[in-house]
């Protein structure tokens, strides 16, 4: 793995890792603030099922993922003119 795909691997981790934060961060407020009614002694399951979920959707996501990073790498010119046809639609 060259030194673009560690840096672009480690980001979408990270983004992953942002959005898993940000749903449980956003169920804990929405329980305090009395708009959803969780029982507390289920908040920690719950937040682990979300994170290992967000961890889970991304690792079979991965691959694919990768796989389109490395061709966009390898021809960032076709990959641009595909993303510019698609917008055009």
């Amino acid at each position: 793995m060259n030194s673009s795909n560690k840096n672009i691997n480690r980001a979408a981790w990270g983004l992953a890792e942002s959005i898993s934060d940000c749903v449980i961060n956003n169920i804990a407020k929405a329980v305090k603030e009395g708009k959803l009614s969780v029982n507390v002694e289920l908040l920690g399951p719950l937040q682990q099922l979300i994170d290992v979920s967000v961890k889970e959707g991304f690792s079979k996501a991965h691959p694919t993922f990768m796989k389109v990073v490395d061709a966009s790498l390898a021809n960032e010119e076709q990959a641009f003119a595909l993303v510019n046809k698609k917008a055009k639609k």
